[in-house]
């Protein structure tokens, strides 16, 4: 009985309902051996494997079962009359689902850092983005090839999550705790509840965040470099490496068409457009004369691949698209 008192004052935990005194007795408990840090490790990535598997159809888990099952041996789906515990049946799903590799990953991270410390990674893989509600309901999609940190369970007063690639938030409201995505770069973006789309590769200088709805505020060394308050419409667009900063009101454009399999260019700079689609298309393209970096480029592409993008470039700004041993080079 007591092993189930603990479990199910676990999951309270991870779901964010302890008062902040009981919180504090569970992560006390969490420090007093490393048997039971590992426990609740282990309870957060059953449970917000969870979360990810009830992203997917009964299909596709059937689907995955199948796969499982013939690499097993054979073994048949089979009915069970017992209903287990509803965070078993998450992580038999969610076991299910990691063992096929479907589009996603969610692992620990690795070393003996304390359970205050701890984070999960979510990892869409190559081709391909994850849609995932973080536990205070905040809903996040993740472009390909990007991560998501958060820690297993928001009982802080703050909520802190770590972005490396693009992702688009619909950050849950609580005034009681602001929501902050940081990134590789030492910008952050500070929200209440709002939508906006958040770019930070790691092989690129630029921080760019678009707002749909809401507002942000943006800054860099916690505000003590610089801070901006952002409006709806509003894209902010920071180079890292050499200073540069810009803010500039959206048309035809929402920063989230990458969601729909589209790409869009509205009067954009060609060096602009050789980032986009470097970070879209995971090749790089680069601009081999400077001069050519300030011809604008404006067109909408549906789920068209880069050849196509490119052929269409030429033919409208009058330059080639070389192959080259680093990628793709755009030439007079």
């Amino acid at each position: 009985m007591a092993k189930i008192n603990t479990i199910n004052r676990l999951l309270r935990y991870l779901k964010g309902e302890l008062s902040a005194e009981e919180a504090c007795e569970v992560e006390k408990w969490a420090d007093e051996s490393k048997e039971n840090e590992r426990e609740l490790v282990a309870l957060a990535k059953v449970y917000h494997l969870g979360h990810l598997a009830r992203n997917y159809s009964k299909k596709e888990v059937d689907e995955a079962w199948e796969k499982v099952s013939r690499r097993a041996g054979g073994a048949k789906k089979h009915r069970v009359k017992a209903r287990p515990h509803r965070w078993l049946v998450w992580s038999m799903a969610a076991a299910i689902l990691m063992l096929v590799c479907v589009n996603v990953h969610l692992m620990l991270n690795d070393g003996p850092a304390p359970v205050q410390e701890g984070y999960l990674t979510l990892t869409s893989v190559k081709g391909s983005h994850v849609v995932y509600t973080l536990p205070d309901s905040t809903k996040v999609t993740l472009n390909r090839n990007s991560t998501l940190e958060f820690p297993v369970a928001f009982n802080s007063a703050e909520r802190r999550v770590r972005l490396t690639g693009e992702g688009f938030f619909e950050v849950a409201k609580d005034p009681s705790r602001p929501f902050i995505v940081e990134t590789d770069k030492d910008i952050n973006i500070r929200v209440l509840g709002t939508v906006f789309n958040l770019q930070s590769y790691a092989s690129d200088d630029v921080v760019q965040v678009a707002l749909i709805e809401g507002s942000v505020e943006v800054s860099k060394d916690n505000g003590s470099d610089f801070s901006y308050l952002m409006h709806p419409s509003e894209k902010f667009t920071c180079n890292t490496s050499t200073g540069e900063m810009s803010v500039e009101n959206m048309v035809e454009v929402n920063g989230n068409e990458w969601m729909f399999g589209r790409i869009v260019f509205s009067d954009t700079p060609l060096k602009e457009v050789a980032r986009q689609l470097t970070n879209h298309f995971d090749t790089k393209v680069t601009v081999a004369d400077e001069k050519l970096s300030t011809i604008r480029f404006s067109g909408s592409f549906d789920n068209h691949g880069l050849e196509q993008v490119l052929s269409y470039i030429e033919q409208v700004c009058g330059i080639k698209a070389e192959q080259a041993s680093e990628g793709v080079v755009l030439k007079r």
